[in-house]
């Protein structure tokens, strides 16, 4: 391997973090002290992180079909749910606009997989090794 084809992925895989953080900023600044609880920093996050993915080419490595894995544990999720709506048990349901808070936490929650798990972790991989990329997507 030469050089300039181990300093690309370092290289990219610096600049990725660096948009993270530039993300994580931006998240930050337009949610202030209740960005969890903020849909607006919660998707211009999502929106970011998607950016990042895409940039260097993320959605090359993961096909559409890895992206049906996840369903049927969605499914799964959803079972109490609806086995309370059916049985006609509100008392637990959660207060507020339920259906855009799990729309809003369920893209942000694909849009870090998306970016921890594809774009980041092949980045690290191919620059540090797997373990590394292991390493930098838990921290």
């Amino acid at each position: 391997m030469t050089t300039t084809s181990v300093a690309r992925p370092v290289w990219q895989a610096a600049l990725l973090i660096a948009g993270f953080a530039l993300a994580v900023s931006a998240r930050v600044a337009v949610g202030g002290v209740a960005v969890a609880r903020s849909a607006a920093a919660g998707w211009l996050f999502a929106g970011c992180l998607v950016a990042l993915s895409l940039a260097v080419g993320a959605w090359r490595s993961a096909g559409l079909s890895r992206a049906w894995v996840g369903l049927p544990g969605a499914l799964v999720l959803c079972v109490p749910l609806l086995a309370n709506r059916v049985a006609g048990d509100v008392a637990h349901r959660p207060g507020g606009a339920f259906l855009p808070w799990a729309v809003t936490v369920t893209v942000v929650a694909a849009a870090e997989e998306m970016f921890l798990r594809g774009a980041l972790y092949d980045a690290c991989a191919r620059a540090r090794g797997e373990t590394t990329a292991i390493i930098v997507g838990a921290v």
